[in-house]
């Protein structure tokens, strides 16, 4: 055997050995039509397309390693997009949006790691995509906490609403030797009090052994908070808005309340030296 024959028989079998790891596998309907298939690109990605009998796209998944990893999306019988949502490990994670059969806008919802965060809207099927529902989501210990809802009429009237941040503003850059002033301006006030907590949360708001705190009370509808900087750098102020009423006073000074929490972060930078 000549060393030109090893070789085209080595090209050979490396490019059947690959056409056998990357192959699709397909699975069919009784009547023969094509029910789905999976595309692998390589050792550890693929595409897995699903289809109805009718032969149009249902699903168009992107898979890692057998999980769902990346943008998917999903169909209607009428070939219209009905999901277009992203993946992460099998759990939604990003962006998800949803259609009406229409092709009308019904919803709009951020995931991370599948707990629902940011905010989110349901319109109603109209082409105009009047918003129905508006809610904002935080990721607390670990789940999902409903900072605020509002729910509108086909005419834009609010018909039910909670309380919510309208705006927190201040400045975004402040120098280490001084405080940061912060302001919170909330709207719709469901309790008569109002006081803003500021600590050393991290992304999960979950607190550390000995955690720095800072209370701050309300007037009306506003409060103004003060961050003290320890470090330069771009940093993330985290806590929690409370609106509340006092239910009971103890003899030793304490209260019970009832209410609600807001939680909040604020992102600035600290310049100066260390």
């Amino acid at each position: 055997m000549t060393t030109k024959t090893s070789l085209l028989i080595l090209i050979l079998l490396i490019v059947i050995g690959c056409s056998e790891k990357n192959k699709s596998e397909f699975s069919y309907y009784p009547n023969g039509q094509l029910e789905s298939e999976t595309r692998h690109l390589n050792d550890s990605a693929s595409i897995f397309l699903a289809y109805y009998k009718n032969g149009i796209l249902r699903d168009s998944m992107p898979l890692i390693n057998g999980y769902l990893s990346g943008r998917g999306k999903n169909y209607f019988n009428n070939g219209k997009l009905e999901k277009d949502c992203y993946w992460l490990n099998g759990l939604p994670n990003g962006a998800y949006t949803t259609y009406y059969q229409s092709g009308n806008l019904m919803n709009t919802v951020n995931y991370e790691d599948s707990i629902k965060v940011g905010n989110a809207y349901e319109y109603y099927d109209f082409p105009q995509k009047k918003i129905q529902y508006f809610g904002n989501y935080a990721k607390v210990k670990g789940k999902s906490w409903v900072n605020y809802q509002t729910w509108y009429d086909t005419l834009g009237n609010i018909k039910k609403t909670t309380a919510s941040i309208r705006s927190i503003h201040g400045s975004k850059i402040v120098s280490l030797q001084d405080s940061l002033k912060v302001t919170f301006d909330i709207e719709h006030l469901e309790y008569p009090l109002l006081r803003v907590f500021i600590s050393d949360y991290d992304e999960d708001y979950n607190l550390p052994d000995k955690p720095v705190t800072k209370v701050y009370n309300g007037i009306e509808n506003t409060i103004v908070a003060y961050i003290t900087p320890t470090r330069v750098g771009k940093q993330t102020a985290r806590g929690y808005i409370q609106n509340y009423k006092v239910i009971e006073k103890f003899r030793d000074g304490t209260y019970k309340t009832e209410g609600k929490n807001i939680y909040w972060s604020y992102d600035y930078e600290v310049k100066g030296k260390q």
